[in-house]
Order: C-alpha cells, then structure tokens, then sequence
C-alpha cells in the first residue's frame, strides 16, 4: 500500500513538473514528465490520474499546433472518465474535443461537443463556463 502511494505522490510531482514547464512555454519538455506521470498512473491502475494526464499532454499538444495528436489524447481521457464517472473531466475533454472541431472549422461537431459538455456540467453542478472564445 505505501509503494502505491509513493508512486501515486511521485507520478502527481512529475504531472506538476510539466505544468510549471507548460506554463513557461515549454511544452516539449512538459510532455516528457507527462509521459512518466502517465506511465506510473497506468502501472499502479489510477484510472482518474491517467485520464487527467492524458487530458494534459493533449493540451500540450494542442498548444504545439498537433491536433490530430491532441484528439487522440483528449479522446482517450473521455473513454477512461466514461468508464469511471469522472463527469467533470468528461466535460473538459468535450470541451477541449470542440476546440479540435472548430479549429477544423467543423462547426456543427464542435456546438455539438459544447453542448454536451454543457450538459455534463449541470450534471456534475460544475458552474464554469467551459467554453473560450
């Protein structure tokens, strides 16, 4: 049980690591302690943690301009969060999946993920106004 939690403390420093690299602009480099976190989420079965952090690198990505990869990644976070009931995480990646369409220029794909990322949040009561215009 301590080793579990160990890992679970370590694969959260390693997630922090490549937010403060996130933030400063260096995306590349955040992706790198997103994978380690990622990869010790997965060994020690946090099925939330390894969909927040896939929900990370796919925001890394987005920024890098690599949407294809970015999908992918917010897609794969949004089947764990279905999977375990993470509501609120699901509302972020259907958010995030709207960015994707309507960089695409998919309009009607991207409402439709507003919407429904919208209507995850009524039902989680998260207030936030997910949508960035």
């Amino acid at each position: 049980m301590d080793t579990v939690r160990e890992r679970q403390g370590e694969a959260t420093r390693l997630c922090n690591i490549g937010n403060v690299y996130k933030e400063i602009g260096q995306i590349k480099k955040s992706i790198i302690f997103y994978e380690q976190s990622l990869n010790i989420n997965r060994e020690i079965g946090r099925k939330k943690g390894e969909s927040i952090i896939l929900g990370n690198i796919g925001e890394a990505y987005y920024h890098l301009g690599e949407m294809e990869k970015a999908k992918n990644y917010f897609e794969q976070s949004s089947s764990i969060n279905k999977e375990i009931g993470f509501r609120k995480g699901e509302s972020y990646n259907l958010n995030d999946l709207g960015n994707i369409y309507r960089h695409f220029g998919q309009t009607k794909n991207a409402i439709l993920h507003y919407e429904l990322a919208l209507k995850n949040c009524d039902l989680c009561h998260q207030n936030n106004n997910l949508i960035y215009l």
